[in-house]
């Protein structure tokens, strides 16, 4: 056809404007994930975001975009809703400042939320495991210069290099360390070793790990207060009222692709059975310990009853993507500028 060639740069071009234009009018959904409200002095992983900067976040939040429950942001996911930036808000793991400080931040501002519990550990006289691991290996008091731990069949044997007993620098250097960064000397190498081998163990194994990390290091198993998990009344506390919900994160927060197809199965049933007992509500939702899941895993969670599960993956929310592998913004300890611009930057909209 005469003229078709040069028109073909004038249609792509309709065709790029009139995409614009229909995302533009199409709902923007986004699934905010936090663990703690809390400011510590070492955060390896960037799980705490310090009150005054959550306190910044709610309010941009507030001035820049929709709340709403997880539950409505999946039906507006389904829906043909036009237009309006959506914001789901959720904390993994089940820590007591969720109670303490990030609830009544949440509750003053009207905003609901999702609390992914690990069952099992509620009400426990133990840390986070690797809470523990920070503690026993990042801590800068002295330690043996060796250590042997049985791995897999076998022993594993690390030595600290002149790192058993760091100078007084090195709290700072601990404090400022990110685990996502390589290592800067032989305590965090360990760390970084240690946390990848336990994560991947079944609970049996990984307590008796533990224990003997405990006794290597000459540290009693007794929790600090600053990291405390939820006593089951808290936790019932937590997820009291229409605006609150609690959502299933396994029983031990063990990750799953690395179990056996009975142990999975038994992980997600029985955690939503004990938050529905606990709370006296359904629980509706999953979130994948560590984001780690396999196909097995998605299809025991759909056959669990559960509507949707939240991954570590990032993304916005869309209606292609599927309910069981949902993505989430990692929120760290931003104060509200930079949330605001990361907010935008992930909505598509700087």
């Amino acid at each position: 056809m005469p003229g078709w060639t040069s028109l073909t740069p004038v249609i792509r071009g309709a065709r790029r404007a009139l995409g614009r234009g229909v995302d533009r009018l199409r709902p923007r959904a986004l699934i905010l994930m936090y663990h703690r409200v809390a400011a510590v002095q070492c955060d390896p992983w960037e799980l705490c975001v310090s009150p005054g900067n959550f306190a910044a976040q709610l309010e941009v939040l507030r001035e820049e975009c929709d709340v709403v429950r997880l539950a409505d942001l999946l039906e507006l996911r389904r829906a043909r809703r036009v237009g309006g930036r959506y914001v789901a808000v959720t904390f993994d793991d089940g820590y007591a400042d969720n109670l303490e400080a990030a609830r009544p931040l949440l509750q003053r501002r009207s905003c609901p939320a999702t609390f992914f519990l690990t069952s099992g550990a509620l009400g426990g006289a133990r840390e986070f495991w690797w809470d523990e691991l920070e503690r026993l290996v990042l801590d800068p008091r002295p330690l043996p210069e060796e250590l042997e731990l049985p791995v897999d069949g076998s022993t594993r044997r690390w030595r600290l290099d002149g790192a058993a007993s760091p100078p007084p620098e090195w709290s700072e250097e601990h404090s400022t360390w990110r685990a996502r960064n390589p290592p800067r000397n032989p305590r965090q190498a360990l760390f970084c070793d240690l946390w990848s081998i336990l994560h991947r163990d079944t609970r049996q194994a990984r307590e008796e790990s533990l224990d003997a990390l405990h006794r290597w290091a000459g540290v009693p198993r007794i929790p600090r207060p600053t990291h405390r998990v939820l006593t089951r009344e808290e936790a019932g506390r937590l997820c009291d009222g229409e605006r609150f919900e609690a959502g299933a994160h396994s029983v031990t927060h063990v990750a799953l692709s690395f179990q056996e197809p009975a142990e999975q199965a038994e992980e997600i049933c029985a955690s939503k059975r004990s938050l529905e007992s606990l709370t006296g509500r359904s629980v509706r939702h999953f979130a994948y310990p560590y984001g780690d899941y396999s196909a097995e895993t998605v299809r025991m969670v759909r056959e669990a009853g559960f509507d949707g599960a939240v991954t570590t993956d990032g993304g916005r929310v869309t209606r292609q993507g599927s309910p069981w592998r949902l993505p989430r913004l990692a929120v760290a300890d931003w104060d509200g500028r930079e949330f605001a611009s990361r907010l935008r930057a992930a909505f598509g909209t700087r």
